[in-house]
């Protein structure tokens, strides 16, 4: 008995280190790729137009400049009860680039809308393909980074934002790219890495204005990075390659639009964002449902909701919401089980909270890669905090707690964290390799089962006419 259950070990010993090596080969990644890639397009043909959140919006402001000239700026513009006032909108870059894709693209108006979103599946795939190298240049192997892939590419607001109309997944390009440009500076003065450092800095926040706090923090790590190697810099200068002057032409072209947008709204408004009635005076903003929400409240009694109340209810939607999704007016006929949420975030915490204890035991220890390690760490931290910072005061203006709480807002970050809490595991389980590839599996199948696109596909509402209030309809009526 002790013979065949040895040979028994031996043997499974042997599926396990295969599955190993096939988990750090590049055809394991490609058809991790692969296969995100079918899912968002099978997604991107099947879901009713105006399904995924936001898309709605996105889809008339994309709409709206596609009839209305070749200029960024709008002027004389009518708001309605979605777009409210756009002609100071900060955010506006995306939309008005795809309305270029609408106007050349030869196909009917649905199948215009289709392309933009099988362009939104490149761009997350784009965005995917930069984390790969960021995981690369902090110490991650190819298996953690793999594993990670497989476990986010299978969640299902992130297929659904993938293969939506949308500007969202510009942040994730965006974040990434500014954390792979650091990097890379950290490691060599570069002036063409600087330069296009700069460009996600100031171009990010006109595709999204999600991307502000970040460029902040971009600017910021860049300028110490600049005093620190200035001579360097300095040196590059004398050699301008070509490839540099065309990235200098795009900054100043970003320049003057982040200065006529942005701090042009700062400047004439007090705030990166103002609001409708700034803008048009509240006659013209009567329509607008921000504007009718705040009739609403102000006949009612203020109700305040304590920063721990909402952190707490903000932490439980948030991470309910990426493995299931949620808008204001999704109503979900199916649904993960009880369990699946709970048990996901428990084994992501617990990944993180031992590297806590790991990163501080390899205080005296040498590893090239712990400070880049905390660097990512401390920018994906800073990135949440952020967005915690804008939800909540979202929803002191508003009082709609699901506003702005749909669980993408936090993708960017949650990216680059599932990595490390797989990279931590592995350090875990150092020592038991069958147990880490056996929990890698675990959590794999557990995400693919239970959320992804056969939970997506399950959901009636994919298919249906989006109905989001009795009298006004979230689309045009000819893409119904």
């Amino acid at each position: 008995m002790s013979i065949i259950s040895a040979s028994r070990r031996q043997r499974f010993g042997h599926y396990i280190n295969t599955l190993n090596q096939f988990a750090a080969s590049p055809l394991a990644r490609l058809i991790v790729f692969g296969l995100f890639a079918v899912q968002s397009i099978v997604l991107a043909f099947v879901m009713h137009l105006g399904v995924p959140p936001d898309e709605s919006n996105h889809i008339q402001f994309i709409d709206y400049y596609a009839h209305h000239g070749l200029s960024p700026n709008l002027h004389g513009q009518t708001p309605t009860y979605y777009l409210g006032d756009k002609t100071r909108e900060p955010d506006f870059m995306y939309h008005y680039l795809m309305s270029f894709v609408y106007r050349v693209t030869p196909l009917s108006v649905h199948y215009k809308y289709i392309f933009i979103r099988l362009l939104t599946v490149l761009l997350a795939l784009a965005a995917f393909y930069v984390l790969t190298k960021i995981f690369k240049r902090i110490g991650f192997s190819e298996t953690v980074t793999t594993v990670s892939l497989l476990i986010l590419t299978n969640l299902s607001m992130v297929l659904m934002m993938s293969a939506a109309v949308n500007n969202d997944v510009m942040v994730w390009l965006g974040v990434s790219l500014g954390i792979l440009f650091l990097l890379r500076l950290k490691e060599r003065a570069n002036l063409t890495d600087l330069l296009s450092l700069a460009l996600v800095i100031i171009w990010g926040g006109l595709f999204k204005r999600d991307l502000l706090p970040m460029s902040l923090l971009f600017g910021l790590l860049a300028l110490f990075l600049i005093v620190r190697h200035w001579k360097v810099y300095a040196g590059t200068l004398k050699k301008i390659r070509p490839l540099s002057y065309l990235l200098i032409v795009l900054l100043i072209l970003g320049s003057a639009l982040f200065v006529e947008r942005i701090i042009g709204n700062i400047h004439d408004y007090g705030t990166v964002t103002p609001t409708c009635e700034q803008v048009q005076g509240g006659e013209s903003c009567s329509v607008f449902w921000a504007s009718l929400r705040a009739q609403q409240l102000a006949l009612q009694p203020k109700q305040n909701v304590s920063p721990p109340a909402f952190l707490a209810k903000w932490i439980g939607e948030d991470t309910y919401n990426i493995v299931n999704v949620q808008t204001q007016f999704w109503r979900r006929d199916v649904r993960p089980a009880r369990w699946v949420t709970p048990v996901l975030t428990a084994v992501f915490l617990m990944g993180l909270a031992y590297g806590v204890y790991y990163e501080f035991s390899q205080r005296l220890k040498s590893d090239k890669h712990k400070g880049l390690r905390l660097y990512v760490l401390f920018i994906s931290l800073f990135y949440i905090l952020s967005q915690l910072a804008v939800n909540y005061a979202t929803f002191l203006h508003y009082r709609i707690f699901g506003l702005a709480l749909n669980g993408r807002y936090v993708i960017p970050s949650l990216m680059l964290l599932v990595g490390f809490s797989c990279f931590y595991w592995t350090k875990a389980l150092a020592n038991k390799r069958t147990a880490a590839t056996l929990l890698a599996v675990g959590i794999i199948l557990i995400v693919i089962a239970t959320s992804g696109l056969q939970l997506l596909l399950r959901n009636h509402q994919l298919y249906e006419v989006v109905n989001e209030t009795a009298n006004v309809s979230p689309v045009p009526s000819y893409l119904q």
